[in-house]
């Protein structure tokens, strides 16, 4: 009754009805778009990222790896028709805020940006390695608030958590690495000119004296950058890596551990590190841990599981190797492009691709 008389008051006063209903859903959808584009910068703990140009559409969140970087989620993402939200820790919180350490903290704190982005479910989220963790805890609380979450990808996420058990210059060889490690991988006939082995560094210095050891090397490699900044950008990364306190975190059950539909990528040759260990371990590896996850851990977790096998080299060359992100941007495209996932669709996937 009130929107047929709200149309007779709009013809008495001589305005063109379908005309007035195209600027209204114009103005809905460009209110809409405001809200997927919002970036709450008020929020000083986190860093957002956006890893497409689409405007339109329920916003999709992704969590950042161990190490960082968006250039491997940037790839994926480029034809997904729907924003998505690529969230960071911010390197350096402003003055007077303090940092609570965890998983269940920094998973909190994402939601706030979360929320700020998108109030109501249903959620989708993605990770690669440490994100895929991240990603998991953020569920948790999402279903204990009541929210629904309709989908979540997860790369080859360790689950053990004594992959984390690392010694401080251990966490400064890793970080310096990965810096480098872009260069690394894109010119693999110049990779020990480019990158740090451990037999290049004395582990017999104090913490100070191994990252300016570490430092000069990489500068020495061509490595371009401000000397004091990347000492403190180094020194800010490990910082944060120490925050997540990973070795001390516990996957909790899920509220409604059914409900949530997991796309689960495996690394199929079961390798975290293999040659790069000399990279990114200044000691050999424990045969037992050589490995890169059991997804049994995450199956048990999220039993709605879907199991696909990929196949590089290494645990950290499965977001840099082409075919894996070829199929992994198929996927992305495939999964967002619609409310959910279809058993068919997934199906023509799978088969078409191999995977399983």
């Amino acid at each position: 009754m009130k929107v047929k008389l709200i149309l007779q008051a709009l013809q008495a006063g001589g305005i063109n009805v379908d005309d007035a209903l195209k600027s209204i859903l114009a103005l809905n959808g460009q209110e809409a778009n405001r809200q997927h584009a919002f970036t709450p910068d008020n929020i000083p703990h986190s860093k957002l990222t956006r890893l497409n140009n689409a405007v339109s559409g329920r916003p999709v969140f992704w969590l950042h790896s161990g190490m960082g970087g968006i250039e491997p989620y940037i790839k994926l993402m480029q034809s997904v028709p729907r924003p998505v939200w690529l969230l960071q820790p911010k390197e350096q919180l402003p003055p007077g805020n303090t940092f609570i350490p965890g998983i269940p903290a920094i998973a909190a704190r994402y939601l706030e940006v979360i929320r700020a982005i998108q109030p109501e479910g249903p959620y989708e989220f993605g990770g690669f390695s440490l994100g895929g963790v991240i990603a998991c805890e953020i569920i948790r609380q999402l279903q204990e608030q009541g929210e629904k979450i309709s989908s979540v990808v997860m790369i080859d996420p360790p689950s053990d958590r004594t992959r984390f058990l690392t010694s401080y210059k251990d966490l400064l060889l890793k970080m310096v690495n990965s810096m480098l490690f872009s260069r690394a991988v894109q010119h693999p006939e110049e990779s020990g000119r480019l990158i740090i082995r451990r037999n290049e560094v004395d582990t017999h210095l104090d913490d100070s004296a191994f990252l300016q050891q570490l430092i000069t090397l990489a500068l020495q490699k061509g490595f371009r950058r401000q000397e004091a900044s990347f000492k403190e950008q180094v020194m800010c990364k490990v910082q944060l890596l120490l925050n997540y306190r990973v070795d001390h975190y516990i996957l909790k059950p899920l509220p409604q551990p059914e409900e949530v539909p997991c796309y689960f990528f495996y690394n199929r040759n079961e390798i975290f590190y293999g040659e790069m260990e000399l990279w990114f371990c200044l000691k050999p590896e424990p045969q037992d841990m050589k490995k890169s996850v059991d997804w049994r851990d995450w199956k048990a977790v999220m039993p709605d599981f879907h199991l696909l096998n990929l196949e590089a080299p290494n645990h950290l060359l499965l977001m840099y190797n082409q075919h894996p992100i070829a199929l992994l941007t198929e996927f992305c495209e495939l999964l967002y492009d619609r409310e959910y996932m279809t058993a068919a669709a997934f199906s023509d996937f799978v088969n078409k691709s191999c995977l399983v």
